[in-house]
């Protein structure tokens, strides 16, 4: 048990981790490297899906800063997540966009997967007893014309979050915009308390007839 994460580390379970993802994307599926420790934090460089028929390629780099200790004795409670990367798809001639494409359907036939249940609110979106600070160091995301053109871009989009069900969540972020051509930015500053209750279920709704005395 004690040396667990380290055969994650090693790669022992580094294929089957990988063989699950590529599972269910379109596309190969890669990491550099994958630490693991009880103490250490968990830190993922370099995970990569990339599907060049589709113009799709997804670039990770993600940091745990707690252990695998952490988690096994409090859960998803105040976690710090650091995470850089990028994104590039494409946008074909009748307006869809590939990246929707990523996930692989379905077999046919197969069964679906039993929906959860509604834990109140507007159903359980976040697992309940959520606690994470997130810290974004950096995201670009391109979307390509059939021709090679950026038809639309988010570069440096940076910042952090505290998603907390039960407390107030907030976010702020900032990035520079581009849509065929034309440049722009993105300034976001959001500090909702209460919108999750401490089950994970979503109050947006409720918050909003309160507002307007329904």
């Amino acid at each position: 048990m004690a040396l667990a994460p380290t055969f994650v580390s090693w790669g022992l379970f580094r294929g089957t981790i990988l063989g699950a993802v590529s599972g269910a994307v379109n596309g190969t599926v890669s990491v550099t490297s994958l630490d693991v420790g009880w103490f250490s934090g968990v830190d993922v460089r370099g995970f990569t899906i990339d599907d060049p028929s589709m113009g799709n390629r997804v670039q990770v780099d993600a940091r745990v800063e707690q252990g695998i200790w952490h988690v096994l004795r409090s859960g998803l409670s105040g976690l710090d997540v650091r995470v850089s990367g990028a994104v590039k798809t494409r946008r074909e001639a009748d307006g869809t966009i590939t990246l929707a494409r990523l996930a692989r359907a379905a077999e046919p036939g197969a069964a679906k997967p039993a929906a959860a249940p509604a834990t109140g609110g507007n159903g359980g979106i976040l697992p309940a007893g959520l606690d994470v600070r997130l810290s974004v160091d950096g995201i670009t995301v391109e979307v390509a014309e059939t021709s090679g053109a950026v038809y639309a871009a988010v570069r440096d989009f940076e910042g952090s979050a505290h998603v907390a069900a039960g407390g107030e969540t907030t976010a702020k972020f900032t990035a520079r915009t581009e849509l065929q051509g034309t440049a722009g930015s993105l300034d976001l500053d959001v500090a909702a308390p209460g919108i999750f209750d401490a089950a994970g279920a979503l109050h947006f709704g409720d918050d909003l007839q309160r507002e307007r005395g329904l």
